[in-house]
């Protein structure tokens, strides 16, 4: 689903969210280099952003982060009700590969597949239900799935990496 990149100068990337995202551990300082941004462009031509995350936890604030700030952000009123709608009907809990399997996960990565492919923005191969059943059970780290009765209807990947956590949605 989110195989890892790992780019000739070495950081390791997961595609996600129309875009690449860092796999190292962000608490390390390196940096990246313009021909490595070029290359990952070049090679993944459908990918939207780059997000590369290094020493975020220095004490001395950057520009980069500055950017990212939201305070005082809320989120619309319409959204807010279907959130509470959503947690009225719907369970979140920390699931097991297996339980992803067998409560239909499987369903919610091929719809999540077929939306890429039909924007034109699939570059990965899709796994089968055997490969994906292998993915959740034995390479995922951590795994919290939104259930609607008795079905998964959504699903994040928790990344550890170091002492920080990487949300893949």
């Amino acid at each position: 689903m989110n195989p890892i990149i790992v780019s000739p100068q070495g950081h390791s990337w997961i595609y996600s969210n129309k875009g690449l995202q860092s796999a190292d551990d962000p608490t390390i300082e390196s940096e990246i280099s313009k021909e490595e941004i070029r290359f990952l462009y070049s090679h993944y031509r459908h990918v939207w952003y780059i997000r590369y995350v290094s020493s975020f936890d220095k004490v001395v604030s950057s520009n980069y982060w500055y950017v990212l700030r939201s305070e005082g952000y809320s989120l619309p009123s319409k959204t807010r009700n279907q959130i509470r709608k959503c947690l009225k009907s719907c369970i979140v809990r920390r699931v097991t590969g297996e339980e992803m399997v067998q409560y239909g996960g499987y369903c919610v990565y091929m719809d999540e597949m077929n939306r890429y492919r039909e924007k034109g923005m699939l570059n990965t191969r899709i796994l089968s239900k055997s490969e994906f059943a292998h993915w959740m059970e034995n390479e995922v780290q951590d795994l919290w799935a939104v259930f609607n009765e008795d079905r998964i209807i959504a699903y994040m990947i928790c990344r550890h990496v170091g002492k920080c956590i990487n949300l893949v949605i």
